[in-house]
């Protein structure tokens, strides 16, 4: 816990607070300076009191406590979840390869997260199949993950997972659609039992909608259903009103599929609520095109 204790002291003296003040209502000074040397490990009561005085949640680095400066190494991976999200890629590109010889993403984590930006970077920037699944593989391996035997799949950390995911988008774009089904469905059924926790939330939502949507025609009814039903629940527990509509596209389809058109209408009426509220007008204009609810939406909302 050495670097967690250099992380406190950091944020402690740049809010130019005092060891006395740091450690008053909470413990002795003396278990502060041992605590900042890394030779005490503070119990989880301590560390939430230490960082509720810093107005920190110290268990956000965590994570990051392999790292010789867990500050720098968390901005750095808070900033490529922002490039990541907004689709920045030369941005993505040039601060992972302003990083990736920096002592912090040497650490066997978070070597992958550098892996993982170059391949995202020649997949959907490039278009360089060949470098991609260089930066793909050897992101997987140092990670101990395993290729081509998606009946082993174990994922051990979010870095691989999210390498996997990208390793299946990566055989959609290539043509080869039976890999890329093979691990999708492997995807599923592992991440599916990491769903509780935190970390996994994001990325299980994400990969349990492109397997219902992959998969949606193949399925036995009643366990798809079932599932479908258990992700909506799931991802309105989680608040995950942005992705929501998605799955109620999903079980509209599914409910179409299955001749059940009271159910059918009820979630294309939410699809449409959701919608409205989240996409854009263009998008929404967008969802006339879907198949088999166009003449639907054309009666009721034309």
């Amino acid at each position: 816990m050495r670097n967690l204790g250099t992380l406190i002291k950091k944020i402690r003296t740049d809010k130019q607070m005092s060891v006395k003040a740091l450690a008053e209502n909470i413990c002795s000074e003396k278990f502060i300076y041992l605590i900042e040397k890394g030779e005490r490990n503070p119990s989880v009561s301590v560390l939430s009191k230490i960082g509720y005085k810093l107005d920190l949640d110290l268990y956000e680095y965590l994570p990051y406590i392999s790292c010789e400066n867990p500050d720098f190494a968390k901005k750095v991976i808070d900033q490529f979840e922002v490039f990541r999200f907004n689709k920045e890629l030369e941005k993505l590109y040039q601060l992972t390869n302003f990083v990736k010889d920096d002592p912090n993403f040497q650490t066997k984590t978070w070597s992958g997260e550098i892996d993982f930006n170059f391949a995202i970077y020649e997949l959907f920037k490039t278009h360089d199949y060949d470098s991609t699944f260089f930066f793909i593989k050897r992101g997987i391996e140092k990670l101990d993950g395993k290729l081509d035997q998606f009946d082993k799949i174990e994922l051990f950390s979010l870095p691989l997972t999210k390498l996997y995911n990208l390793l299946m988008l990566y055989y959609y774009n290539t043509q080869k659609n039976e890999k890329g089904d093979q691990l999708l469905a492997a995807l599923y059924n592992e991440v599916h039992k990491k769903r509780k926790i935190n970390a996994f939330k994001e990325i299980y939502i994400s990969i349990a909608i492109n397997y219902f949507y992959s998969f949606i025609e193949q399925k036995e009814l009643i366990e798809l259903e079932k599932a479908l039903l258990e992700f909506k629940a799931f991802q309105l527990k989680c608040n995950k009103l942005s992705r929501i509509y998605i799955t109620y596209f999903l079980l509209a389809k599914f409910y179409f599929i299955k001749g059940d058109n009271v159910a059918k209408n009820h979630f294309i009426d939410l699809f449409l609520v959701f919608g409205k509220i989240i996409d854009s007008q263009k998008d929404y204009q967008d969802l006339k095109k879907i198949d088999f609810i166009q003449d639907y939406i054309n009666s009721k909302y034309a």
